[in-house]
């Protein structure tokens, strides 16, 4: 249905990659981690808003563009690749990025669980991790950055 949706409108398509270039990717312009300013979270790395959300979106968005059916995320970089929409080094950290968010994603929430009534589980302290996860999460913050970009380019480069 949203490719027949999308393939009749070409509003909707460009009103689809713009919303999904312009999530956050978790990584400012200095390329600091970008950290909840205020709130309960103040100081935490909002884990869904800056990486699995735009990560799912970006990918979702690219398959959409390119008419895939396939349903998970995995599969879809999967597909991608085997299409040739994507190389061989983008599918792999994208992967990488997926398992490794989804990683961070369970747990945090197995650290909380069971008093898991707020969506504390899906914002992370980065002081308390180690330099290597801090670099992992900070190279799969890249790897969502650049399928974003990816998206972007792909819709511009087709002409709408």
């Amino acid at each position: 249905l949203s490719l027949a949706a999308l393939s009749a409108r070409p509003v909707a398509v460009s009103n689809l990659v713009s919303r999904v270039v312009a999530l956050s990717n978790g990584i400012g312009i200095m390329g600091g981690l970008r950290l909840e300013k205020r709130g309960p979270y103040r100081g935490l790395f909002a884990l869904l808003d800056n990486a699995l959300l735009p990560l799912s979106a970006s990918v979702s968005a690219l398959s959409l563009l390119k008419k895939l059916e396939t349903a998970s995320t995995p599969r879809r970089v999967r597909e991608l690749l085997w299409r040739r929409e994507l190389n061989v080094d983008m599918a792999e950290r994208l992967l990488q990025a997926w398992h490794m968010l989804h990683e961070l994603r369970l747990l945090r929430e197995r650290e909380v669980l069971p008093d898991w009534l707020n969506a504390s589980p899906l914002y992370l302290d980065i002081d308390l991790m180690n330099v290597a996860e801090q670099e992992t999460l900070r190279e799969s913050l890249e790897a969502v950055g650049n399928i974003q970009r990816h998206v972007g380019l792909n819709f511009s480069g087709a002409g709408e």
